[in-house]
């Protein structure tokens, strides 16, 4: 009787019930299996598996000040597991009834669960402190008269309704952006509303812009960043070349592909008065054109690299920087960062 009783507190951890109401939900309907849960349900209390207030009881549960904090990691058969902030603690199973709001990847309070021994630490997720994702890609579908999209990620395990009056003009079959997501219980489906309208599924285009909205890459510049590369002069000046080695009459090759659209590495190779080879090694000066603290620098850092998807490039710089004066295209003067490693002719 104990084991179907602690089953039974655990899938429904946040209620209290008096012993009539375990009674009915067991079928313990004689009165000698009544009168044995009631025995159970005291002794469960003495051990300290259950709380009880008057009649009621209900599954013991860490106090909220001793709410654990950390992030939720899902997995594909529903149930998940939060990776504590402390780094002492082992993680916390949560089985997919007590994952309340959260979604993959969510900061959470969780609330342990009473230790059985033997078992790993469980527990139930009280409260989402952040999520992981502001915004979620996927299809517009209607049924009846409910508009939601099912998300393209299949870590966020839930549909997302969007109200009739957020549309935003998208229309059935659109693939969308839904933001400022409200999720208060997880009886019910979070609502959002579309914030932007990506295009019909299965274009180069739609798709491009829905890879980079679900690993949340910056796909767009904002105005600041556009504006400030605009405002750059392309010019190499007679000061700029005299300051530095100048490699412009020796072989210098490229190492990207031909249908490269920016060209970032470049090596030369020649022997000196020793019989030493010295490999030259040249990547753009990007530094001379982007300055520190600026707002194209604070995007570069932000992004941290280009990203190469298929026929697509999402570049860590404005294109007529990236693709122009910072791209090193034969038999054009560019400024380069060179490293020149001197290296022995013997094997």
């Amino acid at each position: 009787m104990k084991k179907e009783i602690k089953a039974f507190f655990r899938k429904n951890p946040g209620r209290a019930y008096k012993a009539k109401e375990v009674a009915r939900r067991l079928n313990a309907n004689s009165d000698h299996q009544y009168e044995a849960l009631k025995s159970a349900l005291n002794k469960l209390y003495e051990e300290k598996f259950l709380t009880r207030t008057g009649k009621r009881f209900k599954l013991n549960q860490i106090p909220s000040t001793n709410k654990i904090t950390g992030i939720l990691q899902l997995t594909e058969s529903g149930y998940g597991f939060v990776i504590p902030d402390n780094k002492k603690l082992n993680d916390i199973f949560v089985a997919s009834r007590n994952l309340g709001t959260a979604f993959d990847g969510d900061k959470v309070e969780v609330v342990l669960f009473a230790k059985q021994k033997g078992r790993n630490l469980e527990g139930q997720i009280v409260n989402v402190i952040s999520r992981k994702r502001k915004e979620y890609v996927g299809i517009l579908k209607k049924e009846k008269s409910l508009y939601y999209i099912t998300p393209d990620e299949p870590a966020i395990h839930r549909d997302i309704y969007i109200d009739s009056q957020k549309l935003n003009s998208a229309k059935v079959g659109d693939k969308v952006v839904v933001g400022n997501l409200e999720w208060e219980s997880p009886s019910q489906n979070p609502i959002g509303e579309i914030i932007e309208v990506l295009g019909k599924p299965g274009s180069l285009d739609t798709e491009i812009t829905s890879i980079a909205k679900e690993f949340g890459l910056r796909y767009q510049f904002p105005g600041n960043v556009f504006r400030e590369a605009e405002e750059i002069i392309f010019e190499i000046t007679p000061e700029d070349i005299k300051s530095r080695i100048d490699f412009r009459e020796k072989n210098v090759i490229t190492i990207d592909p031909d249908d490269a659209k920016d060209y970032d590495d470049a090596l030369s190779i020649e022997m000196n008065e020793k019989g030493n080879y010295l490999i030259g090694i040249h990547i753009a000066d990007v530094s001379h054109y982007v300055k520190y603290e600026s707002y194209l620098d604070q995007e570069a850092r932000q992004r941290g690299n280009s990203v190469y998807l298929v026929g697509r490039v999402i570049p860590m710089l404005p294109e007529n920087l990236s693709n122009n004066i910072c791209s090193l295209v034969p038999n054009e003067d560019r400024l380069t960062y060179s490293v020149i490693v001197e290296m022995t002719s013997r094997g």
